[in-house]
Order: structure tokens, then C-alpha cells, then sequence
């Protein structure tokens, strides 16, 4: 009975200790069960360096963080690669070799003819069309959620500029 008597009593301190410590200093204990999750890389592959070029052209300089010729990596956890093997090295410049990716390929945009689309030199929309005031818009923003870059991704390889 003596040693269930001292066993209760160690219990009992070392629960008031323990929230006697939760309530005056929460810092000090970690929540089971909840870390602190790192958002995945997103790496869309575009297929080419050229993809590459113009999705640099079109975004803001200082939300680059890392580049090569054949991938950028942008300020918000994602990257444009023209391939796989390109990732490596400006994942690594900007920091994030421990964290998961997500790879998306950007599939080349079907049933849209390129003549009909093209400008000037076979090359972007006309002034009036209407991914062309979208890429504008897009250009002012902070910061571009998934379905800005496939809109980006997909202009791209229309040749819109």
C-alpha cells in the first residue's frame, strides 16, 4: 500500500508540474500530434528550356529565389522546370532540398489552333484577347495560386508572350 501511496503522489506532482509549466509558459510544450507542416514544392514541368525562358519573362524579378536555364524557383515554393533532372540544383540554392515536391506536368494545350491565336511573327494573341489582359493582371500580382500558373503554363506553350 506504501509503494501504491508514493506511486500516486510522483503521478499527482508531475501532473500539477506539467500544468502548472502548460499555463505559465506554453512555448515550452509541444502540441502532440500537430508539427508544424511544410507545404510540398510545386514543380510544374514545361517540357522545354524555351517554356522555362518565357514563364521567367513573365514573372516578377523579386519573386525569384533561384535559376538555372532549364528551371526557376519562385519565392512561394514553386518552380517551372523544362524537366525533371533540372530540379536538382536550384532546388538546392533555394533552400529546399528537405522538403517534398508535388509534380505537375503541364500537358501542351490540344485543340487550339496556333494560327488563329498567333500575332505578329506567329508568336502571342492580339492586343484584344482576353488571356492577353489576363496575363497583365497576373503580372501585377503578389502572388499566383495553382490555377494562375496552369493559365500561365498553358499560355506559354501557345506561344502567348
Amino acid at each position: 500500500m506504501t509503494k501504491s501511496l508514493i506511486l500516486g503522489s510522483m503521478v499527482a506532482l508531475m501532473l500539477s508540474v506539467g500544468l502548472f509549466v502548460a499555463r505559465e509558459r506554453p512555448e515550452w510544450v509541444p502540441i502532440v500530434g500537430q508539427e508544424e507542416k511544410e507545404e510540398p514544392v510545386l514543380v510544374f514541368l514545361v517540357g522545354s528550356p524555351q517554356g522555362v525562358a518565357m514563364m521567367r519573362r513573365a514573372v516578377d524579378p523579386g519573386r525569384v529565389v533561384a535559376e538555372t536555364p532549364n528551371a526557376i524557383a519562385l519565392a512561394e515554393g514553386r518552380m517551372v522546370a523544362a524537366s525533371a533532372e533540372a530540379v536538382g540544383a536550384p532546388l538546392v540554392a533555394a533552400g529546399w532540398s528537405d522538403r517534398k515536391l508535388e509534380i505537375i506536368t503541364v500537358p501542351k494545350s490540344e485543340g487550339l489552333e496556333r494560327s488563329s491565336q498567333a500575332g505578329p511573327g506567329g508568336q502571342g494573341g492580339g492586343a484584344d484577347d482576353p488571356r492577353m489582359a489576363r496575363l497583365a493582371e497576373l503580372r501585377n500580382k503578389p502572388t499566383l495560386n495553382v490555377g494562375d500558373l496552369i493559365f500561365l503554363m498553358n499560355a506559354m506553350n501557345d506561344g502567348l508572350q
